[in-house]
């Protein structure tokens, strides 16, 4: 198509760390378990998801702490995956 397609090349990378920590039947949902475990802050919906605006306006909003915490990982999926590609 003569497009750059970089981000394509990122996102497997991504899926090549998920499959080789969690397995090749670990599902679609392993590259935010990844980021789950990196971050340790839950990012999938689980029974105690709010079920009306008013649960959701009275939810915790999250902290600076737990923001700061979802970047670092974030930014260590990323460093890892250009290391990965560096040594490709």
């Amino acid at each position: 198509m003569g497009v750059p397609a970089e981000l394509s090349s990122l996102v497997e990378q991504l899926y090549r760390r998920t499959r080789a920590q969690y397995g090749d039947g670990a599902g679609q949902v392993s590259l935010a378990r990844l980021y789950e475990d990196l971050s340790g802050i839950n990012l999938r919906l689980n029974d105690s998801t709010p079920s009306s605006l008013a649960d959701v306006v009275a939810a915790e909003v999250p902290t600076t702490a737990s923001i700061a915490a979802s970047v670092a990982a974030s930014v260590a999926v990323a460093s890892s995956v250009n290391s990965d590609q560096a040594s490709a």
